[in-house]
């Protein structure tokens, strides 16, 4: 698995065919316990950079809820899985990414997890089935449009 410990920029590797993206906190915020979920800042333009590639959703949560949630962006995924696909594995309940990988007849080793849980269920997921991860940060300051290769400006996304 690819590591860039200690840099401050991390994009969406040129090499992945396939991009899972956990949603709440990392694709949709909330401003606060009280507060309804939106799409993150550069959603649209992540997505519209993603056009030529499969994109997964992976969540912990209910699918059906995140499908009302995201049907602005219906047909932009490949793939919504919520609840029914995690997998038991040790200790640790994971989200099945190898099923997703699967499913999108794609390599681990070709394959990018994006989500907000370091050294938590999305990284440990993605480390499960040898999947390069990126962490975004917490909070809905931060743009994901800011993982397309050759933005400008800084992020505190970390590949991992």
């Amino acid at each position: 698995m690819e590591s860039l410990r200690g840099r401050p920029i991390a994009t969406i590797p040129m090499d992945a065919d396939l991009v899972i993206l956990d949603c709440y906190d990392t694709i949709v915020v909330s401003d606060g316990p009280e507060g309804a979920w939106r799409p993150r800042k550069g959603l649209e333009e992540l997505l519209d950079y993603l056009q030529d590639r499969r994109v997964a959703i992976a969540s912990d949560s209910d699918e059906v809820e995140i499908r009302v949630l995201l049907r602005p962006y219906r047909g932009r995924f490949f793939g919504v899985y919520g609840a029914g696909n995690m997998v038991r594995h040790g200790l640790h309940t994971l989200k099945n990414l190898g099923r997703i990988c699967r499913d999108a007849r794609v390599e681990p080793e070709k394959a990018v997890m994006i989500g907000d849980n370091r050294g938590y269920l999305d990284e440990l997921s993605a480390r499960q089935f040898a999947i390069r991860f990126i962490q975004v940060p917490v909070g809905g300051a931060f743009s994901l449009a800011s993982l397309i290769p050759g933005r400008r400006g800084t992020t505190r996304a970390s590949l991992r």
